[in-house]
């Protein structure tokens, strides 16, 4: 947990299904670079293929904690045999862009293991989701927007 400003700050990683989003902020890779190099363009159910071995937390964004935002980003992470993050595509962000830096900061920090039906550490493709929440989501001002656009996917 983070304190920032009155409230705790809890950030979470979810599994999510896929969706479409918009925009391509830095260290953010089109879907076709995605696949690119060999990597399987198969979508694995999240953490079937690698799972993560070491989380790095998010930095929640001050301006969105000073204003009382939470939100999610939803991505598809291109995983190399080294289980170090080489691409990032967003599929979902709510509110759009808000997150997303520091979302994609954070996941290329993650390390990944390869899981038992990945004995030969191939790399793939892997779905993740950030919630970006506060404890106190009384003082939040998009709590019922986050409960559609994130919480309900």
């Amino acid at each position: 947990m983070i304190k920032t400003m009155n409230n705790y700050i809890v950030i979470g990683a979810v599994t999510a299904l896929l969706a479409g989003c918009a925009g391509k902020p830095a260290g953010m890779v089109d879907e076709a670079e995605l696949t690119a190099g060999g990597v399987t363009d198969t979508r694995h159910e999240p953490f079937d293929y690698w799972s993560v071995a070491k989380f790095v937390a998010p930095r929640f964004p001050d301006a969105a904690a000073r204003d009382g935002v939470i939100g999610c980003v939803a991505m598809d992470l291109r995983i190399n045999t080294e289980g170090k993050v080489s691409g990032v595509y967003v599929t979902r962000s709510y509110p759009h862009g808000v997150f997303v830096d520091s979302a994609i900061a954070a996941v290329k920090k993650f390390q990944w293991a390869p899981s038992e039906a990945n004995p030969g550490r191939e790399p793939g493709v892997q779905s993740l989701s950030l919630d970006f929440n506060m404890v106190s989501s009384a003082s939040t001002k998009n709590a019922a927007e986050y409960q559609r656009e994130c919480a309900e996917r």
